[in-house]
């Protein structure tokens, strides 16, 4: 998923654009119907996301996550899919639960290996696929 102005988004039903106020630590915004993560990066690159739903609080995932972050999402469709820009669905449509309230856990990894490549890069290679991973889980509230 090549991140849009640094930004993916994981949507359910039909959402208003969002508005934040955008804090250089945070990665993880949720609004009505939108989770936002922020990349790490505004140079061209794909960003590896997976989104996971549970019925309760889902364990710590195995692997080398670094940063995690968590919110509270109000959903009004049943599903929800990464997409770009709020036009099509770039992933399959998982079904979260019922409309409501949930929560939301993200990790991130890659981040460093990200910024390495953006320091080292000399805008002649291709671009960097997978180097920023997501894991984002929607549990209900």
């Amino acid at each position: 998923m090549p991140p849009d102005d640094s930004q993916i988004f994981i949507v359910s039903g039909e959402p208003d654009p969002p508005c934040f106020g955008w804090e250089e630590q945070r990665f993880l915004y949720c609004a009505r119907d939108v989770v936002v993560l922020q990349s790490g990066s505004q140079w061209l690159h794909e960003a590896r996301v997976r989104l996971e739903a549970w019925d309760s609080h889902p364990p710590a995932p195995e692997g080398n996550w670094g940063e995690s972050q968590g919110g509270r999402l109000l959903l009004s469709d049943e599903t929800v899919a990464v997409q770009a820009l709020y036009e099509i669905d770039l992933s399959d449509r998982i079904r979260v639960g019922e409309p409501g309230w949930y929560e939301v856990r993200a990790y991130v990894a890659g981040r460093e290996e990200l910024r390495r490549w953006e320091q080292e890069w000399n805008g002649e290679d291709d671009h960097p696929v997978g180097l920023e991973q997501f894991l984002v889980q929607l549990w209900p509230a």
